[in-house]
């Protein structure tokens, strides 16, 4: 049986100051238009709990872009591509980070890919072919709920931005693909979010890259959630986001 949770009736908790600083958040978010690191996937149909799942990442979104202009608003040349890149970047960490701690998501799997190191030649269609193979053995093998053919979008997304870039950008470039995950126990009704993050780290001098991968999977305690006070305006305003970040790959 579904919990009953109206986040109409919540109470706001934020001042003018807080909600006019995300909106700023959200607004330079949309100025920037960064590429997308973050991938929501719409494959289950609906079920007992989502509510309580889109609740939580209508909140996150928000913490995310506030962050982001936290660490990198003050930044020159925002439109550069490699600062573009590490906001990018730093939203797919956030994802992760995020999941791994807040107080109702009680921890379930984590997972680790081991480190591999793959040779780059710098022809884009070889290094597209690099990417999309390592991208997709680790989707594959953290997301064996979803059929490989919809998961390919994602793949040439990721092998096709990364092959385009070579040469360009420094540092590390990280893609977080989050899934909805049905309670087990229908009685409890948990409901969960597992976490797949990508991380590629290109070695200029070295032609290769090295690609590390994470899988955190966590269930919703829906009695901690209900008790926390959300402010609606902060919902509101995070909603879009992840709306726009939602991947739509059902049947």
């Amino acid at each position: 049986m579904s919990t009953s949770y109206d986040i109409s009736v919540q109470e706001p908790v934020h001042g003018q100051n807080d909600i006019k600083n995300a909106e700023e958040a959200i607004k330079r978010f949309r100025e920037d238009d960064d590429p997308q690191t973050v991938f929501f996937l719409n494959f289950a149909p609906e079920f007992d709990g989502m509510e309580d799942l889109h609740v939580t990442k209508y909140s996150w979104a928000t913490k995310i872009e506030q962050t982001v202009q936290a660490q990198y608003g003050k930044e020159k040349e925002r439109h550069a591509i490699q600062l573009s890149w590490d906001r990018a970047s730093y939203r797919a960490k956030l994802v992760d980070y995020l999941l791994r701690t807040t107080p109702w998501c009680i921890f379930g799997v984590d997972r680790v890919k081991d480190a591999e190191k793959h040779d780059l030649t710098g022809d884009y269609h070889h290094d597209k072919e690099v990417y999309k193979g390592a991208t997709s053995d680790w989707l594959q093998a953290s997301l064996p709920e979803v059929p490989v053919d919809r998961l390919q979008v994602i793949v040439k997304y990721i092998a096709e931005t990364l092959a385009l870039s070579q040469g360009r950008l420094q540092g590390v470039q990280r893609f977080a693909v989050a899934l909805s995950v049905e309670s087990e126990n229908e009685a409890l009704n948990q409901p969960g979010l597992r976490t797949v993050v990508l991380a590629f780290d290109r070695k200029a001098k070295e032609n290769q890259v090295e690609v590390t991968g994470t899988l955190y999977e966590a269930k919703v305690n829906n009695k901690l959630l209900h008790q926390q006070k959300f402010d609606q305006k902060m919902l509101d305003l995070g909603k879009p986001l992840v709306h726009e970040w939602t991947l739509d790959i059902a049947a």
